[in-house]
């Protein structure tokens, strides 16, 4: 039994890769935003309709309150209250078998 062995260690890849697409989603949202605000979206209006102008952003606004509130949850749950919990439940742990067990909950935890 292995606190850090090869399946463990690919859902720690697994998990911090999903955590970075996510990451990466927001950052490329806000700069879709920022590109929508520039003086060539002004040039480019005149030949854009402005209700499609409008939707676009309606659209880019939901999408960020969402994911802006996804990341919230994330952080919520799994950084700060899983990570809360281990940190306790590991001082507890007085054999290595408790410590493999809380740690193999709080993998189970965060990876629901």
């Amino acid at each position: 039994m292995h606190l850090l062995s090869e399946p463990i260690v690919n859902l720690y890849f697994q998990l911090l890769s999903f955590f970075l697409q996510v990451r990466s989603q927001k950052a490329l949202l806000n700069q879709l935003w920022k590109d929508l605000q520039t003086e060539a979206l002004a040039r480019l209006s005149t030949s854009i309709p402005e209700d499609i102008i409008k939707k676009l952003l309606i659209i880019r606004h939901s999408v960020d309150t969402v994911m802006n509130q996804y990341l919230s949850y994330i952080h919520q749950f799994c950084v700060e209250s899983q990570w809360m919990k281990l940190k306790k439940n590991i001082v507890k742990a007085a054999t290595f078998n408790q410590l493999f067990k809380v740690h193999h909950t709080y993998l189970a935890e965060i990876s629901r």
